[in-house]
């Protein structure tokens, strides 16, 4: 499902629609942290804005027409504002091995989140896969594949570096010795 979004500050509104999830996060990132957004032919200070984020529907040419498409977005759509602001409570965490786990969870910890045991792909928020801790075994790369398939952008692959990644994956990899790239990917 696509997203559509409303930014208002007194009477100057700006939306867009049909956003995927990655150019909404480009907008929500700087938004969740107080930063400026620049939507429309102008900047938005969260400060002194307000959003407002509907899941719903692709809305057609017709269905935007005469301004009618946040009305339209309105009817169709669910407001998911303070789900997606709120962000994650914990990580969700796919991990080969109990030391894998942990080593994630002091990455997640020092960039201010917690983690949860992977018991499937979350429904909302990003997710850690574990790699490089020991010698990837078919189960474990068979979980990662399906990991990756439905979680899409939303996972973000970790290289502990002990062994040696697929090719497939290496290049999805972010190490755990940059935390500050690390943390970028969870945004």
């Amino acid at each position: 499902m696509p997203f559509h979004i409303q930014i208002k500050r007194s009477f100057h509104v700006a939306r867009a629609f049909n956003l995927s999830e990655a150019e909404l996060r480009a907008l929500l990132s700087p938004w969740s942290r107080g930063g400026e957004v620049e939507l429309g032919d102008r900047r938005w200070d969260a400060r002194e804005s307000s959003v407002t984020v509907l899941d719903g529907p692709i809305l057609d040419a017709q269905q935007l027409a005469f301004g009618q498409g946040w009305q339209n977005a309105v009817k169709s759509g669910e407001d998911v504002t303070a789900t997606l602001l709120r962000g994650p409570t914990a990580v969700s965490v796919l991990a080969q091995t109990d030391d894998a786990a942990r080593a994630a969870g002091q990455l997640l910890e020092r960039v201010g989140l917690r983690y949860a045991e992977w018991t499937g792909p979350p429904s909302a928020g990003p997710a850690v896969i574990v790699l490089g801790d020991s010698e990837l075994t078919p189960a474990y790369a068979l979980q990662v594949g399906f990991a990756l398939g439905a979680m899409g952008g939303r996972a973000v692959v970790v290289d502990l570096g002990a062994s040696e990644l697929p090719d497939e994956l290496r290049g999805q990899a972010v190490s755990a010795d940059d935390a500050a790239a690390f943390a970028e990917r969870l945004r």
